[in-house]
C-alpha cells in the first residue's frame, strides 16, 4: 500500500475508530432508497455502482419503516466512495479520494506519483463521487 494511504481509512464516508463494528445495508419497505449502516452512523448509498464498491450488493435487509433502526444513530447524508482512485468509463479525468476530500489527477507521473497508475476503479457514466466530499480541484503532488 502507498504512504500515501495510510492514514485513517473512511468507508462510505463513515470513519472506522475504535473497534469496526459490522456494516449493514438496509431498506424500508416501499421505499428504494439503501442505507448503508456501521456503528453508529448511517448514510445514503447512491448509486447501485457504490452499493457494489461497497460490498453491499445481494445484502441489502429490508425492514419496515416501525422497526426504527436509525433511532440514535447519526445521519451523515450521502456515502462518500472510499479511499482510491476513480475514472468514469470512457472519460480521460482520474480523481483521487483521500480522508473526506477529492481530487483531479493532473497527469500519468502525478497518478504514478501517488500509487495509483495500477489501482484505478472505472465507473458507469454518470456515477455521483464527490457527493459527501470536499472537492479542493487539482491533487497535490505527493
Amino acid at each position: 500500500m502507498n504512504k500515501v494511504f495510510k492514514r485513517m481509512v473512511l468507508i462510505g464516508g463513515l470513519s472506522l475508530v475504535g473497534a469496526v463494528a459490522e456494516a449493514s445495508f438496509y431498506q424500508q419497505k416501499g421505499d428504494n432508497k439503501v442505507w448503508y449502516m456501521q456503528g453508529e452512523e448511517y448514510c445514503h448509498v447512491t448509486s447501485p455502482a457504490q452499493l457494489e464498491h461497497l460490498g453491499g450488493t445481494g445484502k441489502v435487509k429490508e425492514v419496515k419503516l416501525s422497526d426504527n433502526i436509525f433511532a440514535g444513530r447519526k445521519k451523515k447524508g450521502e456515502c462518500a466512495w472510499p479511499q482510491g482512485f476513480y475514472q468514469h468509463q470512457g472519460e480521460s479525468r482520474i480523481y483521487m479520494i483521500m480522508d473526506e476530500e477529492i481530487c483531479h489527477v493532473q497527469s500519468p507521473d502525478q497518478l504514478k506519483a501517488l500509487g495509483g497508475a495500477d489501482d484505478v476503479t472505472d465507473l458507469p457514466q454518470g456515477t455521483e463521487i464527490k457527493s459527501g466530499l470536499k472537492d479542493i480541484g487539482e491533487c497535490r503532488w505527493p
